[in-house]
Parts: C-alpha cells; structure tokens; sequence
C-alpha cells in the first residue's frame, strides 16, 4: 500500500539510510537565519496566553474556596509562574542562543538514543494536557449549554 503524496516530506534526504537520518537531517540543524522570525515580544505574548487558560481560572478558583480574595489568589498564581518562568527561561536559553531544538538539545544531556525518553515524555505529556484542556473545555460547553 502506498502512502499519498502529501504525506511525505519534502527536504528528506534519499540516499540516507534509516540510522543515517536519525544522526542527521534538517530538522536536528540549527534554525537558519531566515526562519528565526519570532523576537522578545512574540515570547512573551506565547507565555502569556499560554498562562491565561480553564487551568489558571480553576487554581485561582480554588485558592479563592481556600479563604484568599480574588486579587490575592491571582497575585499568587502569578508569582508561581514567576518563579516558574525562571527555570523554563534557564532550560531554553542554550536552544534560543544556539538556535538547536529541543531532541538536539536532550542529546547533549541523555546522548543519542537515550535522548528519545524525554522527547517520547514530552510528547506523551502534551498529548495528557490535550485531553485535560478538551475535556474541561467540554464541560464549560455543557455548563452554556444547560444555562
């Protein structure tokens, strides 16, 4: 059975063998300086979006139930993200500063194949906040449509 065209990726080298192309294809390169397109601003308004989700809502919603007021619970969750940002700054800054992703970067750590566990969990997490996402957005759907 043949694969549909569209499915196949263009920049793929041919005359490589399979493990050759695990040790060396476009995508381990650094990020050429035509594609880096994304500057200070871009990060930030990424981080801030990606922090205001239902997540965000329901910790503050919880802390609020705890006995903070609301201005307390939010300043809260917003240093904790602080303080996270800090460390997520700290891990990203070899990728930002040599241009390298994240499987070249985890291949300097845990070393060719060993490198595949953290991107394998990386994938597998991002697939859990998925569903964690969908699912409460769901439930805030059932929640309009009830009303």
């Amino acid at each position: 059975m043949k694969l549909p065209s569209w499915l196949y990726a263009d920049h793929v080298v041919k005359d490589l063998s399979g493990r050759e192309a695990f040790l060396k294809n476009e995508d381990l390169k650094p990020v050429e300086y035509e594609r880096r397109l994304w500057g200070p601003g871009n990060f930030v308004a990424f981080w801030l979006a990606d922090s205001i989700n239902i997540n965000t809502w329901m910790i503050i919603s919880s802390i609020v139930v705890g006995g903070l007021a609301w201005w307390e619970a939010w300043l809260c969750v917003w240093i904790g993200y602080t303080v996270v940002a800090i460390f997520i700054c700290l891990s990203g800054r070899i990728g930002a500063t040599y241009h390298i992703s994240f499987p070249v970067v985890s291949r300097s750590s845990f070393g060719v194949f060993g490198s595949l566990w953290p991107v394998l969990n990386r994938s597998f997490m991002a697939c859990v906040w998925y569903g964690v996402q969908a699912w409460l957005g769901g439930q805030c759907f059932v929640l309009i449509f009830r009303s």
